[in-house]
């Protein structure tokens, strides 16, 4: 994803040089008619450069950017891209004092954790959760199920696939009890709507999880929607806890 929209800028810039230099040469170009007056021939540069000032703005905002919704995504992309590679750097100087921080033990932990839930999901059975998910959160996961049993909405999730994994935060407490990591995470299925709707449609959860330190090993503490993620993350909130942090 992030080397698509690495692409895609400069894809951007080409095409939009493109189109300034042929406006250009369209504003300056000459003929074979009689030359008008300096004043006529100011007003018609002054329109032309208007025209094709406006017409680049209309280019970027409605047919390369497609409007805000490509734009807010490589925002957001890009916002992902540097938390992460925050995240990893920070990783990396823990791991220098506590190889409980590696990151490449970590990811792999977190693909096997994903895992194991896509199969309680699948099966509806999520015991088998127990030795990777916090007491907690596998309440959560089964009141969760439960709610959805009573509404008649049991997606019933079929070829559950992990799209994207990419560590967005990390939190590294003085005693170990309390050290955490957010995930931001992509994950795709197919799902029916209802319990009684037996056709299947493709859709894309974006969610972020939360890791917790628990003695020698990570496990599965928590799991929020996107826009909760958001602002805890990446909103006021965010900005609250890395102030106390810092200031410890």
């Amino acid at each position: 994803m992030k080397k698509l929209s690495t692409v895609f800028i400069v894809l951007v810039m080409i095409f939009s040089l493109g189109v300034y230099t042929v406006s250009a040469e369209q504003s300056g170009g000459g003929g074979g008619f009689a030359k008008p007056s300096k004043e006529t021939e100011h007003q018609e540069e002054s329109m032309t450069e208007d025209e094709a000032s406006g017409m680049l703005m209309q280019i970027f905002q409605f047919i390369i950017f497609g409007g805000t919704p490509i734009t807010a995504y490589i925002i957001y992309e890009q916002k992902l891209s540097k938390s992460a590679r925050a995240s990893k750097k920070i990783m990396g100087m823990l791991d220098q004092k506590d190889n409980m921080w590696k990151y490449k033990n970590i990811l792999p932990r977190f693909k096997a954790i994903f895992g194991v839930v896509k199969s309680a999901k699948e099966q509806l059975d999520f015991n088998i959760a127990i030795p990777c998910v916090k007491t907690e959160m596998l309440d959560k996961l089964k009141m969760q199920q439960t709610w959805a049993e009573r509404l008649q909405k049991n997606c019933d999730p079929t070829n559950i696939r992990l799209l994207d994994a990419r560590p967005v935060a990390v939190f590294d407490s003085h005693d170990d009890e309390c050290d955490h990591i957010w995930f931001y995470v992509e994950w795709s299925a197919f799902e029916n709507d209802g319990r009684y709707d037996t056709s299947k449609s493709f859709k894309v959860h974006k969610e972020f999880w939360q890791l917790m330190r628990c003695q020698d090993e990570w496990k599965l503490s928590d799991i929020i929607d996107k826009k909760k993620g958001d602002e805890l993350i990446f909103g006021d909130k965010a900005q609250m806890e890395n102030s106390e942090q810092n200031r410890r």
